[in-house]
């Protein structure tokens, strides 16, 4: 198999040198390969997905949490998995001052400091006198306050193989895009390829596929939310992706991309 997969850009970085954003190119529409498999839902299944993944609006703190991020408005990053997340299971909250880059080292201390978030990690939701860290965590959580997480022991595996795996891609990439270090950009590039066959490998061997979503079933869960960020962050700096040997996870992006709701979170 050519692991030179997709257009790359020899961006290093999607920060220059004073840590101020550059413009990557914006991520392409994905054309769908004629007759793959994974793709033929029909119009009709197609809307009864967009449909089904607009969510009603959910109470499950007893209050509106604040919402704590960086002021990244080029991609999607682990802040704007957990907003989409959010979108799509109703879940109102507020949002909070965004944090720029060029204060992030101050933030961060105060953060450690203050016992917040020990590990200085964004982002946090503010719930009262509580702020919950991780946005991993954060989304498992609230699938279990829902009743989606921790009825049924083989689901839940299933969705924390990929999550829990996906949180290794995410680490590489924010190393690649945020360290400012060519060499670990290029690194990383070469990596592409086998992250989305692991990837495919889970949504492929799934018993259920109904849907293009990991369970079979009508609304993502928080593994597929995951996994749609990072496709979109990694095409975002570094090119659009090759899906013709990952018809899968082309559903899936194609799908996630189609909901009503994403498009409160993609960049502009």
């Amino acid at each position: 198999m050519n692991t030179a997969r997709g257009a790359t850009r020899t961006v290093p970085s999607i920060f220059s040198p004073s840590q101020q954003l550059s413009r990557p190119r914006p991520v392409q529409p994905i054309r769908p390969v004629p007759g793959q498999r994974l793709l033929r839902h029909s119009s009709r299944q197609q809307a009864r997905l967009v449909a089904s993944a607009m969510p009603e609006t959910t109470e499950i703190f007893g209050q509106r949490p604040v919402y704590h991020y960086f002021n990244l408005p080029h991609v999607i990053a682990r802040g704007g998995t957990l907003r989409l997340f959010l979108y799509l299971h109703g879940v109102e909250f507020d949002e909070g001052p965004k944090i720029d880059l060029s204060d992030w080292a101050v933030e961060k201390k105060k953060l450690m400091d203050s016992g917040v978030n020990p590990a200085g990690h964004l982002p946090y939701l503010e719930v009262g006198e509580r702020k919950l860290t991780g946005h991993v965590t954060i989304m498992r959580y609230v699938e279990r306050k829902l009743g989606l997480y921790g009825q049924d022991p083989e689901s839940d595996f299933t969705v924390d193989e990929v999550a829990d795996e996906y949180t290794t891609w995410r680490a590489s990439w924010a190393d690649a895009a945020f360290g400012g270090s060519e060499e670990v950009a290029e690194k990383y590039k070469t990596t592409r390829d086998a992250q989305y066959k692991i990837f495919e490998c889970y949504y492929a061997r799934r018993s259920n596929k109904a849907t293009p979503f990991l369970l079979g079933g009508d609304k993502p869960r928080f593994a597929d939310v995951v996994m749609f960020a990072i496709m979109h962050d990694d095409q975002t700096i570094y090119g659009e992706w090759d899906y013709s040997d990952y018809p899968c996870l082309e559903a899936l992006f194609t799908t996630m991309k189609g909901l009503p709701v994403t498009s409160k979170v993609l960049p502009k």
